[in-house]
């Protein structure tokens, strides 16, 4: 090289080849008419421009630009870079963007088919969605994501699904009940490879995977109980499902084991035009009130624990020196509450790798895993007040 030549610029500043042409948005139609979220139309769209007109490396549309060109929300356009960056069609490095990765046949042994709930996107299905596109990208694999709304035809999923040539699997993610049933018989009876992640049903035929709700309720409990507490309720702040009903019967019994004459539980005022959070809130009056309030709330989920919080930070009463409170799932928001939050989580990689297992190493029996939840002590526990 001549002594004045300049130094080769190194790779990660080489200027990247250009977005791909502006004119292919101008063929996205949303439309919120539709039965896929906006989102989710936008990812679809996305993806077929990714897969049709790029190539690997290439630096691909920003946020601002697509939010311009196609009248969508920044939230609506994040959400679909998200998906599309846990799928492994995009490389997200900041400050500078995002960029396109093309998996090679090489790489992608076979297709994982993730289906959630499109109008619940929590902390748990965020990490859930997260590990499962971890584990495939170690394993070779590719993820696909897939949303599904009540009474949905399932002929359309089976369309999402089917490509000539394609080894797949199918994760069933937190739906409701009769989705849940819905699509497991419409993917088994075509002869696919399916797993049920978290939707506990009564004789469900397929492959389950799940946290324990015996260890969860046990786990809180005992904890409670060998702090000292007596009265000790159980606030269930969600609609009636197989879980709530599960959890209730533990706590039961473990109570009458553990001799905690005066644990109860408690039905939260849920309605369907309530969050979770206002469904526990909207009772702690009621709870609260009288010379038999509890001095412990264990609450069916993190945001039914916020709302006990809440309410007991507006009326004066010390968490955890006058009344302790315990969540579940360890959604992101309970570290930062104050007190944060103790609670239960789901294992959510443990989770993630035995569906996979189960699709990549099907047996012959189908069966069912329930793995132990995680205890997390943070502040809001300690022992009752004297007297």
């Amino acid at each position: 090289m001549p002594r004045n030549a300049p130094a080769p610029a190194p790779i990660d500043e080489a200027p990247p080849n250009p977005s791909p042409d502006e004119a292919l948005l101008k063929g996205i139609a949303l439309s919120p008419r539709r039965d896929l979220p906006l989102h989710a139309q936008l990812r679809r769209a996305l993806l077929e421009i990714i897969t049709e007109h790029c190539e690997e490396g290439q630096k691909f549309y920003t946020e601002p630009l697509l939010i311009e060109r196609l009248g969508v929300s920044q939230s609506t356009v994040r959400r679909a870079l998200t998906d599309l960056t846990r799928e492994g069609y995009l490389i997200r490095r900041v400050a500078k963007g995002s960029y396109v990765h093309l998996p090679t046949p090489r790489q992608t042994e076979l297709t994982l088919h993730v289906f959630l709930p499109g109008w619940n996107y929590n902390s748990f299905l965020m990490g859930m969605l997260e590990a499962f596109s971890t584990r495939s990208r170690e394993c070779g694999h590719t993820i696909r994501i897939h949303y599904t709304h009540k009474n949905d035809d399932p002929s359309r999923a089976l369309q999402q699904v089917d490509q000539p040539g394609e080894e797949c699997g199918i994760v069933l993610l937190c739906n409701d009940a009769r989705t849940t049933n819905t699509l497991y018989w419409a993917f088994h009876n075509t002869g696919h490879r399916v797993v049920n992640v978290d939707t506990l049903m009564p004789n469900y035929p397929g492959h389950f995977v799940g946290t324990s709700n015996v260890g969860i309720v046990t786990t809180g409990l005992r904890h409670l109980a060998e702090l000292g507490h007596q009265r000790i309720v159980f606030l269930i702040n969600e609609a009636e499902q197989a879980n709530i009903l599960e959890r209730t019967v533990c706590f039961r019994r473990e109570a009458e084991a553990l001799g905690l004459d005066e644990a109860r539980v408690v039905q939260g005022k849920f309605r369907e035009s309530l969050d979770n959070f206002r469904a526990s809130y909207d009772c702690m009056d009621e709870l609260m009130d009288g010379p038999d309030a509890p001095t412990a709330i264990m609450s069916f989920s993190d945001p039914g624990a916020w709302g006990a919080l809440k309410w007991l930070a507006e009326h004066n009463v010390k968490v955890p020196e006058e009344c302790s409170v315990i969540g579940f799932n360890d959604d992101r928001p309970s570290t930062y509450v104050f007190p944060a939050l103790t609670t239960l989580a789901h294992p959510v990689k443990k989770l993630a790798a035995t569906a996979l297992e189960m699709i990549v190493n099907p047996s012959e029996n189908e069966r069912s895993v329930i793995l132990p939840p995680t205890f997390i002590e943070r502040e809001t526990t300690a022992p009752p007040p004297a007297g």
